[in-house]
């Protein structure tokens, strides 16, 4: 969406006048409503969809088995974690293909760089230990960009992984014909050291949730104009800021009154001496708590309505 120098100076005025004015009567402070919806995609392990103003992101989590000497020597034992955005023709239809490959690429970096952090990976990735774990494989569509779009891509991501359910397996010993005596000729045993194979359960739709899940990250995007910053910026919003400070954090019920962890900064536009993010920092920790704490009341009604649904249904 192309907009011109006049409607970005228009935008802007709006933006620094006492008070404040945006084209939807929104303070500087407030997001757009914001739809969430998990188990959108029922053949994934877990899948969400979120909306927020003109943006909306579609994310699908799946679980694979990754194992010791695979084709790309990565394994780890601990389970991990990959993520792949694909921007559509649909979101950015100015946009030719080599554009949008750039900006799928960007935003895949961003994520990636993320949850790369060992400190979000999940204590329940591991299958065998030391020979085979689940890799979680995140894709997120972007299929509509009416600005912010990382704070909804990191609502959409967070709110799929919450949703996933790691398929619940039964680790295999194998005995020697010296070892059998009476017994079978391999024991089925739950997390054994010596296992050396998996089974997986019986409804592995509903294995368990991911561990420490609440730790998973979001974005709070501040747009800078001259003295003010603001929130939720719509897509003309966007180009009439200066310049943006994105902060990712991650809460737990522990630290939801104290300090969040610090998962990434990212800053897009003009120069900004370094104090100046410190200076932000107070101000991003209250909102991004906010918004946490808004969408854990989100997720806990539709997690609610889905065990629901399930017990009916059976």
């Amino acid at each position: 969406m192309s907009t011109s120098k006049s409607e970005q100076s228009y935008t802007a005025q709006g933006l620094i006048s006492n008070p404040p004015l945006r084209s939807d009567g929104r303070s500087l402070l407030d997001y757009r409503p914001i739809c969430m919806s998990t188990g959108v995609y029922p053949q994934a392990n877990g899948s969400a969809k979120v909306e927020c103003g003109g943006s909306e992101v579609v994310v699908g989590v799946m679980c694979e088995i990754d194992h010791e000497g695979n084709e790309d020597h990565s394994f780890s034992a601990n389970g991990r974690i990959k993520c792949n955005v694909l921007c559509t023709p649909s979101a950015y239809p100015a946009h030719s293909p080599p554009a949008l490959d750039d900006l799928s690429y960007d935003l895949s970096v961003i994520l990636s760089d993320v949850y790369s952090d060992p400190g979000l990976l999940p204590s329940n990735l591991v299958v065998v230990p030391g020979r085979k774990s689940w890799t979680i494989h995140i894709d997120a569509l972007v299929t509509a960009d009416g600005g912010n779009l990382l704070d909804v891509l990191f609502l959409a991501v967070r709110a799929a992984l919450w949703n996933c359910r790691v398929p619940s397996t039964k680790n295999i010993e194998y005995k020697g014909s010296s070892q059998l005596g009476n017994e079978s000729a391999f024991v089925t045993q739950h997390r054994t050291s010596h296992a050396a194979d998996f089974e997986i359960k019986d409804f592995w739709e509903d294995g368990e949730s991911l561990a420490n899940r609440e730790t998973f990250p979001i974005a709070i995007t501040l747009n800078l104009l001259s003295s003010i910053h603001f929130l939720d910026a719509t897509h003309l919003e966007s180009m009439a800021a200066q310049s943006r400070l994105i902060f990712i954090y991650s809460f737990s019920q522990s630290t939801l009154e104290g300090n969040p962890t610090i998962r990434g900064i990212k800053y897009f536009g003009e120069a900004m001496p370094l104090k100046n993010v410190h200076t932000h920092m107070p101000n991003a920790q209250n909102y991004a708590r906010e918004l946490y704490s808004s969408s854990q009341m989100q997720l806990g009604v539709e997690e609610s309505s889905r065990r629901q649904g399930r017990v009916a249904w059976r």
